[in-house]
């Protein structure tokens, strides 16, 4: 079986794939070209990249399974609708980056509500030991974390977060009857928000969760409320969660995904990933789009390698399938 992946590979994560999926050929590109890109998956059984575009499809009568090595598809549902015909091969995702993506929305929850930038910055600047009226930190202990979006992810925040003595609730689409928190389903998302001091949003994007969190919800949550956003930057209506943040509708946020992935570089060669000026603010922890990397983690491969492992197997009991259709 030939598995091709559609980007340069780290040498180092080569070797250990080589390692975890011995008789399986496993083609890499030597560089971005897209030709080299193309030749590289020719009779492929399986593909692992971020592209579905109909060009980057050509030669692949014999694809089965393609894995998109991170959570989000909204690229792929985009590139699927240009598509002739319905993919006779199987999407699936990765849910391997759950940790890292954890940890990462731990470390903004708690950079922002301790004011480490602010801190940091007044201590190099030689404005040694300043004020809480400055900037206050504000504890996590007996704050309600409101957690939008309850999988994979969620699970592993509340995991960490909970030796912090903070309390749980959950927002997802359907009920959970093993969830050992209040969940919330999507006619609550009021009730959900007036509860929650601290929201860290993971939903993923689709035509349902666009604009969910706008200027009415930003209200609900109050001026006290922190939002930590991980999930798809769309979910949050960017020009309403700009505004909240510049007249302290909301106490701040932290915010790793955002809203122009291809900026125009300004007169200075600049590139900033919004259409507001988040970057102006001073109650904002500003992350570019990193929270599941490294990349070269070996347990960020666990489910991509299971699944070439299933798809070598003969079966179809892949992990984590994604309905194109619906967009998760």
């Amino acid at each position: 079986m030939k598995v091709a992946f559609q980007w340069v590979i780290n040498p180092e994560v080569r070797t250990y794939l080589k390692q975890q999926l011995p008789g399986i050929t496993l083609a890499f590109p030597e560089n971005k070209d897209e030709d080299t890109i193309i030749a590289t998956q020719e009779g492929a059984e399986v593909i692992v990249g971020f592209k579905l575009k109909p060009k980057f499809l050509q030669s692949i009568d014999q694809l089965r399974l393609f894995i998109n090595p991170g959570a989000g598809v909204q690229h792929l549902v985009k590139d699927a609708k240009l598509l002739e015909e319905k993919p006779k091969f199987v999407v699936v995702n990765s849910h391997s980056n759950a940790y890292n993506t954890a940890q990462h929305s731990v470390s903004l929850t708690l950079a922002l509500m301790n004011k480490i930038l602010l801190h940091h910055q007044w201590t190099k600047e030689g404005k040694w030991r300043t004020d809480d009226r400055d900037a206050r930190s504000d504890l996590i202990r007996n704050k309600t974390i409101g957690l939008l979006g309850y999988g994979r992810i969620a699970k592993k925040v509340q995991a960490m977060l909970t030796p912090f003595e903070c309390k749980f609730i959950g927002y997802k689409r359907n009920a959970d009857p093993k969830a050992e928190i209040d969940i919330y389903l999507p006619n609550q998302l009021d009730a959900f928000l007036e509860r929650t001091d601290v929201l860290i949003h993971l939903l993923p994007q689709t035509s349902t969760t666009v604009d969910l969190i706008d200027a009415a919800a930003l209200k609900t949550l109050g001026k006290s409320a922190y939002v930590i956003s991980v999930g798809r930057g769309p979910v949050i209506n960017e020009e309403a969660f700009y505004k909240a943040l510049a007249s302290n509708e909301i106490a701040g946020a932290a915010i790793d995904v955002w809203y122009a992935y291809s900026p125009e570089p300004d007169g200075e060669g600049r590139k900033f990933p919004w259409h507001f000026p988040f970057g102006d603010l001073d109650n904002v922890v500003l992350s570019p789009h990193r929270a599941g990397k490294p990349f070269d983690d070996k347990r960020r491969w666990d489910d991509i390698i299971e699944n070439i492992q299933i798809a070598q197997q003969g079966r179809t009991d892949f992990l984590n399938i994604v309905d194109l259709e619906q967009g998760y």
